[in-house]
């Protein structure tokens, strides 16, 4: 789940050699309304695969994610990533 474009998912996509069918849900700023830190893009995939907050684990590499997560109401782990080495998640 991301709140980037469809053309940047598309190229990661093309990039691994993997196609957007293997995920059950996929959100793009293309079809969610706000971006990250705005809990869209989770809210739309817990009502698509059809899931309550108290069972799932938001995975988030960016502390908007980390944000977007929590303002869902979801419990969030918190990965820091090579374009993210010196982010802040902390709260």
């Amino acid at each position: 789940m991301t709140t980037t474009s469809w053309d940047n998912v598309s190229a990661i996509l093309r990039a691994l050699d993997m196609s957007a069918s293997i995920f059950d849900v996929v959100t793009t700023s293309d079809t969610i309304g706000r971006a990250k830190p705005a809990p869209d893009a989770h809210l739309a995939a817990l009502d698509y695969l059809q899931l309550d907050q108290e069972n799932v684990v938001a995975v988030e590499d960016n502390p908007d994610g980390a944000r977007a997560a929590q303002s869902a109401e979801l419990e969030c782990v918190g990965l820091i990533g090579e374009m993210h080495d010196s982010a802040d998640f902390s709260g």
